[in-house]
């Protein structure tokens, strides 16, 4: 199969998006004949942007200029003279917006985490908006998504929205989660996750959270999951990679900063506090998938998280991790953590789980292969 990758995102920068259209590309280049990406497209005119830009601020209202005509029209533009030279088999896109304007020759699809109705009012971005705005962003993510011969979502989250509130046809819309962004010398062996489940001592609980956003990954939840653990005599500590909580001298908890895995030095204290800890424990107020959740399981640390948005479909409850009620209070999720501490084996059964969930579900390998079944027969 020829595969064009259409995306408003640069493939080649492991920094974007997460990283999920670097890690995309890479497992796309693996499994199909060829591979030609066509982008970063741009977002939007440039003037036409501007004033609809400072219109809005002006009115104290965000604008998504990825979310409108004006947006993606210029996506659409850029990307038709070299798919009419390319001659594609089919065109995946790790998002829907560039197929909303897009009139293809071939089938096309799109494969995101989240849509524009799922995010509003979810994610802080997404609030405030103008009611245009709005209108007219759900014109375009609804062309999209109808114009897209598979629409592939991360989460059964997003697919719910795909279907229940865009209309798309059920058979035209696929639940794939995605894979952890791991380079393959990163990833452990079978081997080695199951000794150092083994080797983590039950004596100190060890905490980890990994986010750019304090308040909405929940930080704030899980230092109160620490201190519930210290007070019930279990010795707990919080590790912070990502971000700087608004909290310092705090006695349970560690604060790393941001740990670049573009840098070896850095990376492989990553993958060690991987290693090392017995959770991950991300109380999310708002999250459309959470790759970090699929990095953990690989490392078979379970997940602990909230049953909201995607997460879901990134963290499997009772086999990859625990999920509670978004507003669940810290001393019944620091109930249950001291529970599966007190069992061992209990505990690392759990942490085996997670494991075979990635191997299982949460791996780019699996996922690039489900995504590509699903096109080869539309060819």
């Amino acid at each position: 199969m020829h595969l064009a990758f259409v995306s408003p995102f640069d493939p080649n920068d492991v920094r974007v998006f997460s990283g999920i259209p670097h890690f995309m590309v890479r497992a796309l280049r693996e499994r199909v004949d060829r591979l030609s990406v066509v982008g970063p497209l741009p977002v939007g005119g440039a003037v036409r942007g501007r004033v609809d830009k400072l219109r809005h601020r002006l009115r104290g209202q965000p604008y998504l200029r990825a979310h409108t005509w004006a947006g993606v029209r210029p996506m659409a533009e850029a990307a038709r003279r070299p798919l009419a030279e390319l001659q594609p088999d089919a065109i995946l896109s790790p998002s829907t917006l560039p197929l909303a304007a897009l009139d293809a020759d071939c089938p096309t699809a799109s494969w995101a985490d989240a849509t524009f109705e799922a995010n509003l009012l979810f994610y802080p971005g997404f609030t405030d908006l103008s009611e245009a705005h709005i209108v007219e962003a759900h014109d375009v993510e609804r062309a999209a998504i109808r114009r897209a011969s598979a629409a592939v979502f991360a989460s059964a989250y997003a697919a719910r929205s795909a279907a229940g509130y865009y209309g798309a046809a059920a058979e035209s819309v696929h639940v794939v989660p995605f894979g952890a962004n791991l380079d393959p010398e990163d990833i452990p062996s079978a081997d080695a996750v199951g000794e150092a489940i083994a080797a983590r001592s039950m004596g100190t609980c060890r905490l980890l959270f990994v986010g750019g956003d304090w308040s909405r990954k929940g930080g704030d939840i899980a230092l109160r999951v620490a201190e519930e653990l210290a007070d019930r005599g279990r010795p707990t500590t919080l590790t912070v990679i990502g971000t700087t909580p608004p909290v310092t001298g705090h006695p349970n908890l560690r604060v790393e900063g941001f740990l670049r895995k573009s840098v070896p030095d850095e990376r492989a204290r990553l993958r060690q506090l991987f290693v090392e800890s017995h959770f991950l424990c991300m109380p999310v107020r708002a999250e459309d998938f959470g790759i970090v959740f699929a990095e953990a399981a690989a490392f078979g640390v379970p997940s602990v998280s909230s049953r909201v948005g995607g997460v879901p479909s990134a963290v499997a409850d009772g086999e990859s991790g625990v999920l509670f009620d978004v507003r669940e209070q810290p001393g019944a999720i620091a109930d249950r953590l001291e529970a599966l501490l007190s069992d061992i084996e209990g505990y690392r059964a759990l942490a085996a789980s997670a494991r075979s969930h990635y191997e299982l579900e949460l791996n780019w390998g699996v996922a690039v292969e489900r995504v590509l079944a699903l096109l080869q027969p539309l060819t």
